[in-house]
């Protein structure tokens, strides 16, 4: 794990992002996700058609 930086993304809980995620407001084309805390980010990526909601509390939103 290591800390977050939030000039470098976006980071929201897990529920938050799994909605954007259904309602198209991110998807792979425009960045990726990684599992976090609310202050680690984690090496861990998140597939798009499969969060976990159970594994980490956060996700860090990386735009391309």
């Amino acid at each position: 794990m290591s800390p977050i930086s939030e000039d470098d993304c976006e980071l929201m809980t897990v529920a938050e992002f799994a909605e954007q995620v259904r309602l198209g407001g991110y998807n792979e084309y425009d960045g990726s996700g990684y599992y976090a805390t609310a202050t680690e980010v984690s090496e861990e990526y998140v597939d798009l058609s499969a969060i976990d909601m159970t594994k980490y509390t956060h996700v860090a939103w990386y735009n391309k």
